[in-house]
């Protein structure tokens, strides 16, 4: 069974709420955020988890890279972006197996929301 294939079953499998599921994104709830996962197209067995943390319509970009750099700096199973004003936390998954992507699954989702308060956290700290 392929990489997308076992998170899909992943997620049943806890019973997270589905929102949408296509052939190659599935958007789910996870602690009252939407969480997206696409397939990685140029690596085969790796997935993207994404979370986008909020639309910046402030064009403050100085203060928004470096809240997204610090936060990037103490974490390391996710990251923070910035993509066309929208700020992202994203995790990738390579797996080996079931058991593999169960416990990357687990380290990346509990990662998203880590990063994502983070960010909050030292862009209220700017101000």
């Amino acid at each position: 069974m392929d990489t997308y294939k076992l998170a899909r079953n992943y997620i049943l499998k806890r019973r997270f709420k589905v929102i949408e599921d296509s052939e190659d994104c599935i958007i789910f709830r996870y602690q009252l955020e939407n969480i997206y996962i696409c397939q990685e197209l140029q690596s085969e067995g790796s997935l993207i988890i994404t979370l986008p943390i909020l639309k910046d319509e402030s064009n403050v970009y100085y203060d928004v890279y470096k809240c997204c750099n610090d936060v990037n700096a103490e974490l390391k199973y996710a990251k923070v972006y910035i993509s066309d004003n929208w700020i992202l936390a994203a995790s990738e998954i390579s797996c080996l197996g079931k058991k593999d992507l169960e416990h990357q699954m687990n380290v990346g989702l509990q990662s998203l929301v880590i990063a994502k308060a983070r960010y909050e956290k030292k862009y209220l700290e700017k101000d």
